[in-house]
């Protein structure tokens, strides 16, 4: 499906969505030509229909509920994902995911509580209580911001492209089917063409290496140790459970 539009600012606006046939996937795909206009913020919205919401972000190496697990007094203006967000309401579950934007906002746009100063406009409701709550299943994907005067150019201009997925699996939120997708749409599979006809057998499928329990242990790097002893594997267990590999 192709979609084309404008905004005030940008003249064009093309917009890819693929659904896969054997595969639970939607990706969305968008480009954005920019004018070179200053203080301007750029978002693209998910607006999901799930009642009662409750969001798990797929961290760095971790796993955390906004709000829940954060101090007191920390932010809620902004998250940065980095293996895709859930939002769940023990009904259904919907995965999301950013390639090329990994900053978002839940819920509602909030105005950014940063300091005042770094501002060239400064939003409306610019001081404001914290969220204790997100009502609203809504995700903004931050892609572009230059609403800044002091170390950041006011003016950038060009074509953007901006990549974001998401999947969906019935029931209560899962860490492992969660950050299995996350993991596998942020690092997928490289083909590589082999011309004419090869000697020899290959299996079916083949890895430099396997793990149980591969739900929720994923290997990181897999590389030369730097003495020229042996190999260095890093894995991350990416549930929260105590697991034997």
């Amino acid at each position: 499906l192709y979609l084309q539009g404008k905004s005030v600012h940008g003249p064009f606006i093309n917009q890819e969505i693929k659904i896969y046939h054997q595969l639970k996937k939607i990706e969305v795909a968008t480009k954005i030509f920019k004018n070179p206009v200053p203080f301007q913020e750029i978002y693209v919205s998910f607006p999901f229909a799930i009642h009662d919401p409750r969001f798990h972000l797929a961290s760095v190496n971790a796993t955390m509920e906004p709000i829940t697990d954060q101090l007191p007094g920390t932010t809620t203006d902004y998250y940065s994902e980095h293996h895709g967000l859930s939002i769940s309401n023990g009904e259904s579950t919907i995965v999301w995911n950013s390639i090329e934007a990994p900053v978002l906002k839940i819920s509602e746009l909030w105005p950014g509580y940063v300091s005042q100063a770094h501002h060239g406009i400064t939003p409306d409701n610019y001081v404001h209580d914290f969220a204790s709550d997100f009502n609203k299943s809504s995700i903004f994907s931050y892609v572009s911001v230059n609403n800044f005067r002091t170390n950041f150019s006011p003016v950038y201009a060009g074509d953007m492209l901006f990549r974001h997925s998401f999947t969906s699996y019935s029931g209560n939120y899962d860490p492992g089917k969660s950050n299995n997708f996350g993991w596998s749409d942020s690092n997928p599979l490289l083909p590589v063409i082999v011309n004419g006809p090869q000697s020899g057998e290959l299996p079916t499928s083949y890895s430099f290496c396997s793990v149980t329990n591969s739900e929720n242990i994923k290997v990181v790097s897999l590389k030369a140790a730097e003495d020229s002893e042996g190999l260095i594997l890093r894995l991350a267990e990416t549930s929260g459970k105590q697991v034997s590999a």
